[in-house]
Order: structure tokens, then C-alpha cells, then sequence
């Protein structure tokens, strides 16, 4: 095979394969092929002869590389024809399609829309019955068959078949005292009040009609007659009755009828049928005036006015007082001949005020419906009404080994956050998070250490009171009046009270009574002189009370040590020498200057941040000057001995503990624990404060006299120390100790260690 294609006849094969390809390439026949291209072989080559295989091998070329090949045209598409979409049409579904017609003429179809509708129906058992029914009045009207749901109406139905459907409806209750069959009209809503049905002239109420009238609502009757079914006098319910149906706007009063019919009988104009109707009344009127018998009276005329002239006045005291109830208010108003008569019963009726206490008269006027409360209830209705629950959470994280103040100051600082929203507080303690979730302990506590260390701690260096436990008096210190930091202060008051806890204990009793009276002249009664911070300052004063004639000097040496004369003359004391004439006013001027007058920047401070959030105008101190109680709240006096009484009864102890003996006796064991501890002032031992910190969070009884609970441990050796739930006020005791001296042992443990921090031991 090798030596074969080196013959001419191989080679001249070979050239004969090629130009048959050419050929095909450009269109040319072989014979042509050659002439016109110089690199091709001579042309003295014969022509190929088409038996010698051409057809097959240019068919094989041909497949195998696509030959003849078309130039590229950008202008045509060689892709896939494809035919031109169809555009897809929306079909509606129908429940029911119509039947088409079988004529060459093609029906429009449409759908039947039903003949039926579906409302509720309320009868209203009165005619004097004028609002809508919400509420415990609907609730009422369900209970005595007065609304049915879902009735299916016709359409179709006229005027006369619907009543008859109505009445077929409430047959059983469309009956009057007599067990008479009792008609009722149609009326509709309009806000809160039900309104008649206002048709035009000869047109019927049919089932159609009703449906455009109520549109949404529920279609409402209303009976012309009293039902037997409602509320009789002397009912029980009878005041809830009233209340629900609302006063009836007043008419012309019987009482002006029978002046008419009196006036009638004696000009012998005949007897006149009682009633008490405006239209005869007014027809009256005109029959009085043909007789010439003189003008009506004005208070005749003016009958048709009174309705207008109560309901303005009814509006100026719903202003004035927007807790009082719109009946009694239209009552008050009906018995007034002016608005001021009208204000003044009303306030007679909130309790007795006393006209010369001048803290009274200084309140809001919607402070005074707290009068009549007691301190813990007034307190109480006041959080609520300022408290937003609904809102987010507030989180702050406190670590225990750095200062509280400084950890939150910036916190009140910021009027974004605000103190009426829940709060939720988290504590770090060695770096570890404590194991607390916070649904009301954590809160406590936290707020507990706060106002601990308000007393005794500072803020950057800088004390924020000074003197003696129960004496303690704002520290006169530009940077604290500079900074408003008793602003922050107040606030933070504020925001202890608003989660159900104390405010700062240990005040001097003359500064709460500035802070919550703002005058100077009321603190007099409670100055002490133990108020004084500066030891040498009280034995000075002490002794210019004492010291008389030429010792009286030594005050106003400088020289000397018993020297005041700065502070005199700061508390403006209007003479150059101190004699035994004007000692005492010395003395009162540089006490109450040295307690008082130097501090009242801080003390309105004060006082500006617990009146920050107030309810229609009533703040916390207004509640404080009303009550005692409340006072003693938000300005604890200094800690002093638990009451093991009041302890006692706010304990409830676990439900059916009776019935387990281990239980018994646990519980006896915890009331000998509770009376010994009350026993303990003033020893290192744990004492009741410190058992209630534990149990609550607080070292005193709870302000809003709540239940502490007390459960039992089940009986296991695993089990020998109390737990606690602060949030829940709750106190597990062990049940397993046989003996009082074990059960009190493992008590002290836990309270010594488990009355600060959040976690088990």
C-alpha cells in the first residue's frame, strides 16, 4: 500500500478528489476548475470520470462538513418559525353557567344575583329606648331573646309580609303586662343613637328598602309599647337600666300642662284631657291667646328651649368633670337654675372640703375625686392611669460592682426614655450574668439598690444629700443645681413609684413638707435642729439660745470660734448686732436659711421632676398632700420595726397544706421564725426587713398591701433551704427539719445570702 501512493495513478487521483472539492466549494464544474486558479495543478489533467466514486465521496463531504456553505446574512433569521402568540383571555367562572340558547342569535349571559340577604335583628323593649346597645346592654338584650342572628330576609317580601315575618320571629316576647300582642316600628343607627326612619311620601318599607336602610348594621325594631320581658320597677337591674337607655330628652313637663288646663277650666273654656305633648301644648297656647287671655308665661313659652339649655350645660360640666357619669350630671343640671348652682352641688357631692386648708384649694380641680379615696386606692387608680403597658419594653443591664447612678444617669437623661413604659432589668455580677428573669423582682431590687445608694453614694465624686438618717437634706452644690441632677432625681422617684415601689427614705420632715406643699412658711411646725448637717453649726445655734448680754458678742467675731456672722448675714438678718432683744429671730433666720431657704433651688428641682408625668393635671404630690398614706410612700421614714401583725395578714399560705402533717409543721415552725426575728433589733442576726428583702425585693411590707405567699417544699434532702420567687412574692420553706433550731439554721442561711442577687443556692 505504501509503494501504490507514489504511482501517477495515486497521485493523479488524489488531484482529481481535490479539485472535485474545490469545485463544489465555489460553485464550479471540475472541467473550469483548474483554468482559473494558479495554484492549482495544469490543466492538462482529462476530466474526472463520474463512475470512479465522485457521487459518493462529494455526497459524504457534503454531510460530514456542510458543504455548500451559505454566507452569514444578519438580516435573516435562521432560527425556528414560530407562529404568533395568542393572547389568553380571562374566563369568568360561573356557579351556575347559563344555558346557552340552541337559535343562531347568541343571549348576553348573566348571572342571577340571590333574592335573599342575612341580618340580625334586635327588638328594643321600649320606646323610649334611644341608643344603640353595646356592651353589657347588648349582652342583656341577647339574654332575654331580644336579638336574633343570621334571619334570612326575601327580597321579595313587602311592607306588610315582613312585619307579619317580625312578629312570627319575636312572638314570644312582643307582648305587653297584660299578654297583649304589642306592634313596633322601624328604626335605624346613627352613631350611638337610634333615629326613625325617614321614607318618602307613599313609599313602603319593604325587604328591599329595609336593605338599603341598614346597609351593614343589623336592622333594628323598636317596640311602641313597654315589653313585659324589660326590667320592672324595683328590679334589681333596674338602675343598670337606666343607665343603658340614657335620659329622655325632657319635654313639655306635666307640671306646665296642668297650669294650662287650670287656667282653661277657670275661663270655662271646658276641661282639657291631661298630656303633656308639644303639639297640644302648643295648641293649648293658641286656644289660651284667642280668648285673650294674656301672654303664656315665659317659663310655658320657654319649655321648648330648656331641652337646648340643659344639654349646653350638660356639655360645660362633662368638661369639667369627665369622671362623672352623663346621668348624674344631666340630673344635677335639670336642678340648677345656673352653671355655677350646678358646680357647687356637685362638689358638695365629692366629700367634705375643707374650706380653710389652703393645700386644697391649691389642687387641680381633678384632683379632687381623689379626696374621697383612700391614700393606697387613689395611688393606685393614679399608676394606672399614667402607666403605658401595652408599649415596649425598656431594658437596662446593671453591673453590681460599679455605681448604679452613673450606670443610669445618662439614662434619665434622655427624654426618649420614658419612665411610664414596662421596664425590664437584667444584673451582671463578676462579669456573669445573674440567673433572674425579670417579670417584677428584678425591677424591685434594682430600684431598691438605687435609691440606697441616691442616699448614701454619689455621682462622680459629688454627694447628693447630706446629714443624718431621717434628717437628710439635699447638698447645696453648684454643679447640682448647674447639672439639674435633683430633676433627674425626682424622675427617678417617679419611676420607682410607677413599678410599685418606695421612693427615698430618711428626708428631713421639713423638706418633704417644701417638697410637697412649695411654700416655705409651712415647714416652720417641722424644723428640728438636728436638720442641721454641720455639727458645729447646731452647737453654735444651741448656744446663742442659751447666752445673753456681752456674750452675745463672740457670734460676730471672726475671731472667735463660736463665730456665725457669714451665715447671718446670708440669712438676711436685718440687724448689725445680735442682742438679747432679736437673738431668737437670729437664731429662727440662720435655721431656716441653713435648712431651708439655701436649698430651694434643689428642693424645685425636686419637686419639677416628681410632678414630670401627671393624669388630667393631678400629679404625685397633689395625691401626697391629699393623703398621708401616699406621702409616706413616696417619703418613707426612716426604717424602723416591721409590724409582725400587718406582716401576718398579708401571709396566705398554700391551699390544702392541712392535709399534709410535714406541711403543719413547717408552717408552725415559719411563725416562731417571723416572731423571733421581730425580736432581734438591733443584733447582727438576719431580722424581719432582711427576710422581706429576700421575699419581695424590699426591706418593708409591700405599699399596696399585696399577698405574700407561702408554699412547701417537698419532703427531700436535696431540699433544706428556702427559695424564693421575688416577681411572685412566693416563699418555698422546707418541710424536711424535724427540729425548729434546724429549720431556723438553714432559714438564716438563705436569708443572709440570698437577700441581694438573683439565682439558687
Amino acid at each position: 500500500m505504501a509503494s501504490a501512493r507514489q504511482t501517477p495513478e495515486g497521485i493523479h487521483g488524489l488531484q482529481t478528489l481535490v479539485r472535485n472539492i474545490v469545485s463544489d466549494i465555489v460553485g464550479e464544474n471540475s472541467s473550469t476548475s483548474g483554468t482559473g486558479n494558479a495554484n492549482l495543478p495544469p490543466s492538462n489533467v482529462g476530466p474526472v470520470n463520474p463512475v470512479d466514486g465522485q457521487s459518493s465521496v462529494t455526497q459524504e463531504l457534503h454531510a460530514r462538513f456542510g458543504v455548500p456553505r451559505q454566507v452569514y446574512s444578519p438580516l435573516q433569521n435562521y432560527g425556528r418559525s414560530r407562529e404568533p402568540r395568542r393572547r389568553n383571555r380571562r374566563q369568568t367562572y360561573l356557579t351556575n353557567p347559563p344555558i346557552r340558547s340552541t337559535s343562531n342569535t347568541r343571549a348576553p349571559q348573566t348571572v342571577s344575583k340571590s333574592d335573599f340577604y342575612i341580618k340580625n335583628v334586635i327588638l328594643l323593649p321600649a320606646p323610649s329606648y334611644n341608643t344603640v346597645p353595646r356592651g353589657d346592654t347588648k349582652s342583656y338584650l341577647i339574654s332575654r331573646g331580644l336579638m336574633i342572628d343570621a334571619f334570612e330576609i326575601d327580597q321579595k317580601w313587602e311592607q306588610e309580609e315582613l312585619i307579619a315575618r317580625l312578629h312570627e320571629l319575636f312572638k314570644n316576647v312582643l307582648l305587653n303586662e297584660s299578654q297583649s300582642v304589642v306592634k313596633f316600628e322601624f328604626v335605624k343607627s346613627g352613631g350611638t343613637k337610634i333615629s326613625s326612619v325617614n321614607l318618602p311620601h307613599g313609599q313602603h318599607l319593604s325587604a328591599r328598602i329595609l336593605k338599603h336602610v341598614v346597609g351593614n348594621g343589623p336592622v333594628y325594631i323598636r317596640a311602641l309599647e313597654k315589653l313585659s320581658c324589660e326590667i320592672q320597677p324595683g328590679d334589681e337591674e333596674s338602675e343598670f337600666w337606666t343607665e343603658s337607655l340614657g335620659p329622655v330628652p325632657p319635654t313639655s313637663t306635666d307640671s306646665e300642662c296642668c297650669e294650662i288646663t287650670e287656667c282653661l277650666e277657670q275661663e270655662s273654656l271646658g276641661p282639657v284631657p291631661p298630656t303633656s305633648a308639644d303639639s297640644e301644648c302648643c295648641e293649648i297656647t293658641q286656644c289660651l291667646q284667642q280668648e285673650s287671655l294674656g301672654p303664656v308665661p315665659d317659663s310655658v313659652q320657654a319649655s321648648s328651649h330648656n331641652s337646648d339649655a340643659e344639654t349646653d350645660m350638660v356639655k360645660v360640666l362633662q368638661e369639667i368633670f369627665p369622671d362623672k357619669q352623663y346621668n348624674e350630671l344631666f340630673s344635677v343640671s335639670s336642678r340648677s337654675a345656673t352653671l355655677q348652682e350646678a358646680i357647687d352641688k356637685l362638689l358638695d357631692t365629692q366629700g367634705t372640703i375643707d374650706d380653710d386648708s389652703e393645700e386644697i384649694w391649691m389642687l387641680p380641680l381633678s384632683a379632687i375625686k381623689y379626696q374621697k379615696l383612700s391614700g393606697v386606692e387613689a395611688l393606685k387608680q393614679f399608676i394606672n392611669r399614667i402607666r403605658l403597658l401595652d408599649e415596649d419594653q425598656q431594658y437596662l443591664n446593671i453591673t453590681r460592682e460599679e455605681s448604679i447612678i452613673s450606670q443610669v444617669i445618662s439614662k434619665y437623661k434622655n427624654p426618649r426614655f420614658d419612665i411610664r413604659k414596662p421596664l425590664y432589668v437584667s444584673f451582671r455580677s463578676s462579669g456573669t450574668a445573674e440567673l433572674g428573669v425579670d417579670a417584677g423582682g428584678l425591677t424591685t431590687e434594682y430600684f431598691f439598690q438605687l435609691v440606697n445608694e441616691l442616699v448614701r453614694g454619689d455621682l462622680n465624686g459629688i454627694r447628693l444629700f447630706e446629714g443624718a438618717q431621717g434628717h437628710l437634706l439635699p447638698r447645696f452644690d453648684y454643679d447640682l443645681i448647674s447639672g439639674n441632677i435633683m430633676k433627674l432625681v425626682g424622675r427617678i422617684i417617679m419611676h420607682s413609684i410607677l413599678n410599685n415601689c418606695r421612693g427615698l427614705s430618711g428626708l428631713s420632715p421639713a423638706v418633704v413638707t417644701y417638697i410637697v406643699t412649695g411654700t416655705r412658711d409651712a415647714v416652720l411646725e417641722n424644723l428640728d435642729i438636728e436638720d442641721i448637717p454641720d455639727p458645729c453649726l447646731r452647737e453654735n445655734l444651741r448656744e446663742l439660745l442659751s447666752c445673753s448680754g456681752e456674750d452675745l458678742s463672740k457670734f460676730m467675731d471672726y475671731n472667735n470660734p463660736s463665730n456665725i456672722a457669714d451665715i447671718i448675714t446670708s440669712s438676711g438678718f436685718p440687724h448689725i448686732q445680735v442682742t438679747d432683744t432679736n437673738k431668737n429671730l437670729a437664731y429662727e433666720c440662720c435655721f431656716v436659711h441653713e435648712v431651708i431657704t439655701k436649698r430651694i433651688p434643689l428642693l424645685d428641682d425636686l419637686r419639677e421632676g416628681l410632678m414630670s408625668e401627671s393624669s388630667m393635671g393631678t400629679g404625685l404630690l397633689n395625691l401626697a398632700s391629699m393623703h398621708k398614706e401616699v406621702r409616706d410612700i413616696v417619703f418613707p421614714p426612716p426604717s424602723g420595726q416591721i409590724d409582725l401583725v400587718e406582716l401576718k395578714r398579708m401571709v396566705q399560705y398554700e391551699r390544702g397544706f392541712m392535709r399534709n402533717p410535714d406541711a403543719v409543721v413547717a408552717r408552725d415552725f415559719m411563725n416562731m421564725y417571723m416572731e423571733e426575728m421581730s425580736q432581734r433589733e438591733g443584733s447582727d442576726d438576719e431580722q424581719l426587713g432582711d427576710l422581706l428583702q429576700f421575699w419581695t425585693g424590699w426591706p418593708s411590707l409591700p405599699m399596696m398591701d399585696e399577698t405574700l405567699t407561702i408554699t412547701f417544699l417537698a419532703k427531700e434532702p436535696s431540699k433544706v433551704l428556702a427559695v424564693v420567687d421575688t416577681c411572685f412574692k412566693s416563699l418555698a420553706i422546707p418541710t424536711i427539719h424535724s427540729s425548729y433550731e434546724a429549720f431556723r439554721g438553714k432559714m438564716d442561711l438563705a436569708v443572709g445570702h440570698g437577700k441581694v442577687g438573683f439565682g439558687r443556692l
